[in-house]
């Protein structure tokens, strides 16, 4: 099964200038604070047990290319995620005129990641794959933090 948990906000962060409250109902005034979307996520736990995984070539040669199979847990620990997207005013030359478009940016993100333990069952060699994952825990973390911040990236813009 899958388990989540997580200590999430959503929220605006904190204006730039003050606005004096008003009986009228709050507009959005991107001069005043352009945040659009923010989200703080802290301490997200993930578990995914018992899964299944098979890796092979797209096209075998022969019959002797090996086919890697079993099944696996991993669990991802304290995942912090901070993401901000702002609205800008960008200028845009059309038929020789200059005119201004609004166009969504990404102000800040940070994704940190604490650990991740990843491990293999059933493979009739995982014993000897649990032993290099063991040693390689920190770079398998770093990377799948380097990854997740790419495709964010990837996807705002």
């Amino acid at each position: 099964g899958i388990d989540i948990n997580a200590t999430s906000r959503v929220s605006e962060p904190p204006r730039a200038k003050k606005i004096l409250p008003s009986p009228k109902k709050k507009r959005f005034n991107p001069r005043v604070d352009p945040t659009v979307f923010f989200l703080e996520i802290k301490n997200l736990s993930l578990n995914l047990d018992e899964f299944t995984f098979r890796v092979e070539k797209d096209k075998p040669v022969t019959i002797f290319d090996p086919v890697f199979e079993g099944a696996g847990s991993l669990a991802i620990r304290n995942v912090s995620l901070i993401i901000k997207v702002e609205i800008r005013k960008e200028r845009v030359v059309k038929r020789g005129h200059e005119r201004p478009r609004p166009v969504l940016q990404l102000d800040k993100l940070d994704v940190q990641i604490e650990r991740i333990r990843l491990s293999f069952k059933e493979t009739g060699l995982d014993w000897i794959l649990n032993q290099v994952l063991k040693g390689f825990r920190d770079q398998v973390t770093g990377i799948v933090q380097h990854n997740l911040k790419d495709q964010i990236v990837n996807q705002v813009h």
